[in-house]
């Protein structure tokens, strides 16, 4: 049942939470203040938020479906911003996995070749492999690797990252989104195998890369949000970039290529 096939009963509490949003906020706020540190309180508060969302599930208020359009996905918010701090930084031979989604981030001035990685053959699909093993690309064909939400999908990453390597430049920049809390998704063409840690990026690019950096992005929030395929627009945005290293969503790495000895 969605919110349009609501009974009545259900339009009405929702446009008087409409009325009253302001009332409802300063009384939450008031309460979560005053009793933070009671356990009693801290138990009707989470009896409460459970109850209230088990309810949404069981009546199917919440479509589990990408509600505005995948673009709006919370993953997708954190990749932006992630591409967007380091696109000046990129330039000259770009390689991206199954479409060119992330093309329009970089200064079309920076970019001298942009080829598509994908399993089978299509329009925008420059090189057809598995990128855990890919001869058909020589060695230190690229300038940059932008990787995003591949790795979980690729039986041995440790394979893949060491293809990644092998096709980078000396002293190419590659830049990875990895999933740590995600739902399941699959295609015909690729399966969902992993879920990333901030201790997994070093372990997987230790060999071969430096100057590593690792991000974390989101919080409890929009894992939360992730698993009930809210979008980014329906969050309040100082929630949605609030930092909780300890609680991410997705985690990002920037790395390069380091000289061979």
């Amino acid at each position: 049942m969605s919110i349009a096939n609501a009974p009545a009963p259900v339009h009405s509490w929702i446009d008087n939470l409409k009325e009253r949003g302001s009332e409802a906020k300063r009384l939450i706020a008031r309460f979560i203040k005053n009793s933070v540190d009671s356990d009693r309180a801290q138990f009707a508060l989470k009896r409460i938020l459970s109850y209230l969302m088990w309810k949404v599930w069981r009546h199917d208020l919440n479509r589990m479906t990408y509600d505005g359009g995948v673009a709006n996905a919370t993953g997708r918010h954190y990749t932006r911003s992630f591409l967007q701090s380091q696109k000046h930084l990129c330039r000259g031979k770009f390689l991206e996995f199954g479409d060119p989604y992330w093309k329009s981030v970089f200064d079309p001035s920076s970019i001298e070749q942009y080829d598509i990685l994908g399993l089978a053959p299509g329009p925008e699909i420059s090189v057809v492999g598995d990128i855990q093993n890919c001869p058909q690309i020589p060695d230190e064909s690229y300038d940059v690797i932008v990787c995003t939400m591949v790795l979980e999908h690729v039986a041995n990453p440790f394979l893949a990252v060491k293809e990644l390597r092998r096709i980078l430049k000396t002293g190419g920049k590659i830049l990875v989104i990895v999933p740590s809390a995600f739902p399941y998704h699959i295609t015909p063409d690729y399966r969902d195998y992993w879920r990333f840690m901030p201790d997994s990026l070093p372990l997987l690019f230790k060999e071969g890369f430096a100057d590593l950096e690792v991000k974390a992005y989101g919080n409890r929030l929009s894992v939360i949000a992730c698993y009930w395929y809210w979008m980014s627009h329906q969050i309040p945005k100082k929630a949605l970039n609030r930092e909780d290293p300890n609680n991410q969503s997705v985690l990002s790495l920037v790395a390069t290529t380091a000289v061979a000895t």
